[in-house]
């Protein structure tokens, strides 16, 4: 662990502790007599693990390119394929619904925020019937020791390899926790329920279940677009503004820098005109790193491009391969699927004009030809050179 990460891994052990309660300190004896218990019980079809307990550290950017903040993340390595795709994913909002919802706010000059929720997924209960999970003390545990001392924290048995015996400490996940493979469902539901409950009142969109929504009785209205721990607000006055902020400070805890005038999701920045009738939408960074991608891999960029394709792309893309003049493509010669991948989020989410063209260039990635990958190139000149 670098120093300038070592308080911030400690504020999150912390966190699992003492915040959300999601850990707690045990042995390999309690993992034997967890395992005992339910092979005496035939009913039980539980299964007790011990798995490996992984630190993610990560610079955090703004959606403009410029620094954030740094962060540190404990997630649990569970691998087992158990689940089916409806038992261990959460649906998140469309790109689709984001702007519908925008839309709405520029008719109706709404007022927009956004909240990213600290700690998300520690939020939640587990089921009772999931399997019984044992963490293995993370990797640079006990280098956090001189950092705990002068944080006038004790080092106990939470930040040890072994306890006052010599036995192996293990952590015991009693609730949720980041890196189990139900994680997601668990803070959707979570989140799903409060905003049904009976303080928010809110509606769920039969069309998108992350589209969450309330008309009060003097006309007022909330609109709520959910994806994971992210969420955007369109509230028709201040009033409505102030009301969610309130209850959101009541239930969970904002993340550092989110809210306020501080419009960024899902990387991308919204910026409202002074009269809130105008909003643009744009995802600077993204196009920053794809420029980045290109010139690493030395892909040159036309230049003049005025529009996102030329008038014979057809014939460019659909061009048969020759062995001379217009060679298959390797990936490791042209990454088509990442490059158009990356470009195609950019348009998806800020610029649906151009959707067209990256559906009908995703239609030719399983051959792509020397020609196409200039399409391509055209493509991602046109978006760079045209981001503002």
């Amino acid at each position: 662990t670098p120093d300038g990460w070592r308080d911030r891994y400690v504020d999150e052990m912390i966190q699992l502790f003492v915040t959300y309660e999601v850990l707690t300190v045990a042995s390999l004896k309690d993992v034997a007599n967890d395992r005992k218990k339910i092979t005496e019980n035939a009913h039980d079809q539980r299964q007790v693990a011990i798995i490996p307990f992984c630190i993610v550290p990560k610079a955090k950017f703004h959606a403009d390119g410029s620094f954030h903040r740094y962060k540190v993340r404990a997630c649990a390595a569970q691998t087992r394929g158990k689940y089916d795709m409806g038992d261990a994913w959460s649906p998140t909002v469309s790109l689709d619904s984001t702007r519908f919802l925008l839309a709405i706010g520029s008719l109706n000059q709404a007022f927009i925020s956004t909240y990213d929720v600290s700690g998300a997924y520690l939020n939640g209960t587990r089921d009772a019937n999931d399997d019984i999970i044992y963490l293995r003390p993370p990797p640079g545990i006990e280098s956090l020791h001189p950092t705990l001392i002068q944080r006038n924290i004790t080092v106990d048995d939470r930040f040890k390899r072994h306890n006052s015996n010599g036995d192996p400490i293990v952590y015991k996940c009693v609730g949720n926790l980041y890196g189990l493979q139900q994680a997601g469902l668990i803070w959707y539901r979570c989140a799903r329920t409060w905003l049904l409950g009976d303080r928010m009142k809110m509606s769920q969109s039969v069309v998108d279940p992350c589209i969450f929504y309330r008309r009060f009785v003097d006309g007022s209205f909330i609109l709520m677009a959910l994806y994971v721990d992210d969420s955007l607000q369109v509230m028709s006055n201040e009033t409505v503004q102030e009301w969610f902020n309130t209850e959101f400070q009541l239930r969970f805890e904002q993340s550092p820098g989110s809210g306020g005038n501080n419009h960024e999701f899902l990387g991308m920045t919204i910026v409202q005109s002074e009269s809130r009738s105008v909003i643009k939408v744009n995802c600077p960074h993204l196009w920053s790193r794809l420029e980045q991608r290109l010139n690493e891999a030395d892909h040159k960029l036309p230049k003049g491009v005025k529009a996102p394709l030329p008038g014979n792309a057809m014939e460019q893309i659909y061009a048969d391969a020759d062995p001379i003049s217009n060679p298959m493509m390797l990936p490791t010669e042209f990454d088509v699927r990442g490059i158009l991948g990356q470009v195609a989020w950019g348009i998806y989410a800020t610029r649906p004009a151009e959707a067209f063209t990256a559906s009908l260039l995703a239609r030719r990635t399983t051959t792509p030809t020397a020609s196409y990958c200039k399409m391509l190139l055209h493509l991602c000149a046109y978006c760079i050179n045209h981001r503002d």
